[in-house]
């Protein structure tokens, strides 16, 4: 090779270099600009914040003709992971959610099947570990974009003036105000036009998600609400709150997390909650057919609500 075709390699090789340096820099800087800038102000929250259930959906298994009365007996019995067609629901999830929450170890978030729900439980994870724990050691842990966090340092903080960051979405900002000053004042949307905010719907396979749905007026009330309830108990330490928590107005699981992590036995209480609420949820259609007796059908869960078109299938098979 010539002279002079060494001094142009040379300086090609020069430039090269140059130009890694000149992008690494940028790069490193646009990073910590978004990661300030995003703590302090953000836009169009992340609606991991609003995952609500279904409530169009039927959570009965299918029907095996006279199998029903044992399926319901096993689930009743046996430890939740145990119990017959576990994880054929995503309400199962939550309760795994919950197991992972009590370990204090995120990484258990990585052991789930689907991909939503591995997201789903790091987001719950460290938003109510933040609440319940008191700690900013969860805080940023996700997306350092992610509303979640200016919520937890207003809760921690105490700081009103840290919700003003959020725009695009007033039910998160209110909650976030209602964090920073355990007011529920915050929460009355009555004299507010129709505002709606963006929400995903958790479906009743697990892992399944629809997203873009909207919350009216009054749900976002309830989801508000919920919120402030939530914080009541984890500040006072109050289990008896937990239970007016509503989660058709608010984030799946949230009753179940509160009750779990506020009892001195979180794992038998993770068992009790599931025996109440998923054994009948999935199996009380199927055990009344059975036995032809409606009276299984009153103890499924939410049979106003969430689990009303589960209930009216339960007593029209039960006769």
């Amino acid at each position: 090779m010539g002279k002079k075709q060494k001094i142009i390699l040379a300086v090609v090789v020069a430039l090269v270099i140059l130009g890694m340096i000149i992008f690494e820099t940028v790069k490193i800087n646009k990073k910590t600009v978004v990661t300030q800038n995003t703590v302090q102000t953000v836009s169009n929250p992340d609606n991991d914040l609003k995952i609500i259930p279904d409530t169009n959906i039927n959570n009965s298994v299918p029907i095996i003709p006279g199998a029903g009365t044992q399926q319901l007996e096993k689930c009743l019995t046996n430890n939740f992971k145990e119990t017959p067609l576990f994880g054929s629901n995503a309400s199962d999830t939550l309760y795994e959610v919950a197991s992972i929450m009590v370990s204090r170890d995120e990484s258990g978030c990585n052991t789930l099947k689907e991909d939503a729900s591995k997201k789903m439980c790091l987001s719950y994870f460290y938003r109510f570990l933040t609440l319940k724990d008191k700690t900013d050691a969860y805080l940023g842990k996700v997306d350092p974009s992610n509303v979640s966090n200016v919520i937890g340092k207003a809760y921690l903080q105490k700081d009103i003036s840290l919700c003003d960051g959020i725009s695009g979405d007033e039910v998160t900002k209110r909650t976030c105000q209602v964090a920073a000053s355990m007011d529920k004042k915050y929460c009355d949307f009555t004299n507010e036009k129709n505002n709606t905010t963006s929400c995903t719907i958790i479906g009743r396979n697990p892992g399944e998600e629809k997203t873009g749905c909207v919350m009216d007026n009054t749900t976002a009330k309830k989801s508000c609400l919920n919120s402030y309830i939530l914080m009541q108990a984890f500040q006072n330490k109050d289990a008896n709150l937990c239970s007016q928590i509503n989660d058709e107005g608010g984030v799946a699981g949230a009753q179940l997390f509160c009750e779990v992590l506020l009892s001195t036995d979180p794992k038998g209480t993770i068992n009790n909650l599931f025996h109440q609420n998923a054994c009948y949820e999935k199996f009380a259609t199927a055990a009344a057919e059975d036995k032809k007796d409606p009276s299984i059908c009153e103890k499924m869960p939410l049979k106003d609500g969430q689990n009303k078109g589960s209930y009216d299938d339960c007593i029209a098979r039960s006769k």
